[in-house]
């Protein structure tokens, strides 16, 4: 919280405008407030940005940026001093595309901003009115660095989103097949009251292991992930391995290894091959940042209810997220550095183990951040949001004093108990009651009938149908395009089929299975057809053209691609029919 200072108000020189004056600073010029004004938004306003601006004052910052920001932007006012809510409520301008914030802490701000930087993909801009810096000097410093944070953090997010799209898509579709069989997360949920460690590939693992191998019997073993090749290299077999991973990369790490024997949960969205080759038990789930559309037709696809587990930047945080439905016992994290401890990227026996160069540092923009035993460690973005998404998760969850840090390494996680593994093993693992943990037990395989079955080769069949008739329209909308006359409007009766086009598109892709190869089409198309600077409007029309095309281009290539997994999909599950009509 803030300490909330006094307000004063003196009257401008010019016009008698009235000025606030806090611990002793003035917010804007005694003089001509709304000429300085003027002159600190023309120099501060970027084009299709999103602009932060810290301190609201008088409010003559903000009615001059309301007077220059178009539809592209919109302007995020923060204000800390509490005081000024009335005189915020009477002097702010009404307009959509301004919203000002009272708030007395980082993570309010933080909350804020989130909703808004998805929407900008050129970035945001942090600005910070008059003093403000010099009066709330550390919230100052909070907020530009989380504002920071975020807006790198989503890029990679975005980068990440555009990188996997394919291989989500893909993946999703083809794991249909198995998720029509397979049970759901839920039949798992609040079966054990053992303790559960979650296993990570961190580069502090390795010092643990020893312990681990004592207690398998007594505490259940959750591995995240590619970690599964030291746990197994070192003879310690786990209950469960969760994976989430689209990437070849991901599917390379279990590729030669025999683990039908581990119960595997998985996310629908994994390397399909990971799953068309395990023959054991499994479970399913969805994240819960897939479209609310998209997760409610798997639903109907599937024929069945379909879990979701809160997403995270990595592999370990879905096994947190788990593990913590699962059992209502103790639950602690090993191996979860989020850092290069040791200058090491992985635990010895990670197929992707190596030793971090200086290169490294400087590509991965590497950083310095608080570590397990209150010591500086080298971290980067990527792992920074994983650590992010721990910390938000304990301090949302109502027993998060049953959560445990027991890396001994690695970063320092807010919310965690902090103790040693061996001091966690003594106090939370019973080695003398008798009992084992035994995951296979709640768990028997499902058995769909040949009808089920044409039933949901019936409705593949209808979204492959579906898709091909988006690829179609787009096709034709291109077509249009190209017969329009002129070069510097759109004729009108090209413009009445193109919007028939449209609500036809939007009819058939809003509750659509196709949303990962969509997301990046969108990201392009706000990115690359920015209105630019005094356009004429020539340079408009030649603007919303290539839009245009470039939009149903984009969408009739996913919509051909979707169609393609679609059939595979078909392929494989008129196979299972034949394969039951012959038994």
């Amino acid at each position: 919280m803030v300490e909330q200072v006094n307000i004063e108000t003196i009257y401008s020189k010019r016009e008698g405008l009235p000025v606030f004056k806090m611990a002793g600073y003035l917010l804007h010029s005694k003089y001509d407030p709304i000429k300085e004004a003027e002159v600190y938004v023309e120099k501060h306003y970027k084009k299709h940005h999103l602009h932060i601006l810290f301190g609201y004052g008088n409010g003559y910052i903000v009615q001059q940026f309301a007077k220059k920001i178009t539809s592209d932007e919109f302007l995020l006012v923060v204000e800390p001093n509490r005081a000024l809510e009335k005189d915020i409520q009477s002097t702010h301008v009404n307009n959509e595309r301004i919203k000002v914030a009272v708030i007395e802490h980082v993570d309010e701000f933080e909350a804020i901003l989130q909703v808004f930087i998805k929407r900008f993909p050129q970035g945001a801009q942090f600005i910070i009115s008059p003093n403000y810096d010099k009066i709330y000097s550390e919230l100052c410093k909070q907020c530009f660095k989380k504002a920071k944070d975020v807006v790198f953090m989503e890029k990679i997010n975005r980068n990440t989103f555009n990188f996997f799209a394919h291989d989500w898509q893909k993946n999703y579709l083809l794991n249909l097949a198995h998720a029509f069989e397979d049970e759901g997360l839920q039949v798992l949920e609040k079966q054990f009251d053992a303790p559960a460690i979650i296993v990570a590939g961190g580069p502090s693992l390795t010092k643990q292991l020893p312990l681990l191998e004592q207690v398998r019997e007594k505490a259940l073993i959750i591995c995240a992930g590619s970690t599964i090749n030291t746990l197994l290299a070192h003879h310690i077999k786990p209950h469960i391995v969760v994976t989430i991973d689209g990437g070849i990369n991901n599917y390379l790490h279990f590729e030669s290894i025999d683990m039908d024997d581990i119960f595997v949960i998985y996310s629908l969205l994994v390397h399909h091959q990971i799953i068309d080759e395990h023959k054991g038990k499994r479970a399913f789930f969805i994240p819960n940042n897939m479209d609310y559309d998209m997760a409610s037709l798997t639903t109907q696809l599937l024929n069945k209810h379909v879990p979701s587990v809160l997403s995270g930047g990595s592999v370990a945080n879905f096994a947190l997220f788990i593990a913590h439905r699962l059992t209502s016992g103790p639950i602690c994290l090993i191996g979860q550095d989020l850092a290069y401890t040791n200058n090491q990227t992985h635990a010895q026996h990670n197929r992707f183990y190596r030793e971090i160069s200086e290169e490294d540092k400087k590509q991965r923009g590497m950083f310095y951040t608080e570590g397990y035993f209150g010591d500086e460690v080298l971290t980067d973005y990527g792992f920074y949001s994983m650590k992010t998404s721990f910390e938000q998760f304990a301090s949302f969850v109502d027993d998060s004093n049953r959560l445990f840090n027991c890396t001994e390494g690695g970063v320092r996680l807010e919310g965690y108990k902090q103790i040693p593994f061996k001091q966690f093993i003594e106090k939370y693992i019973r080695f003398d009651d008798g009992r084992t943990v035994f995951v296979d037990q709640f768990v028997q395989p499902q058995k769909r009938s040949q009808e089920e079955w044409e039933v949901f080769l019936e409705r593949i069949e209808r979204e492959i149908e579906k898709y091909q008739e988006v690829a179609d329209i787009c096709k034709k909308a291109i077509r249009l395009l190209g017969k329009n006359r002129s070069n510097q409007y759109f004729d009108e009766h090209i413009l009445k089929k193109l919007n028939k086009y449209d609500r036809k598109l939007d009819e058939q892709l809003k509750t659509g299975i196709m949303q990962y190869l969509l997301m990046p089409i969108v990201y392009h198309i706000l990115c690359e057809f920015l209105p630019s600077e005094n356009e004429t409007k020539k340079e408009m029309f030649h603007r919303v053209y290539h839009r245009s095309k470039a939009l149903y281009g984009g969408v009739e290539k996913a919509a051909s691609e979707t169609v393609f997994y679609l059939s595979e999909l078909r392929k494989r599950i008129k196979e299972k029919i034949a394969n039951m009509k012959g038994e």
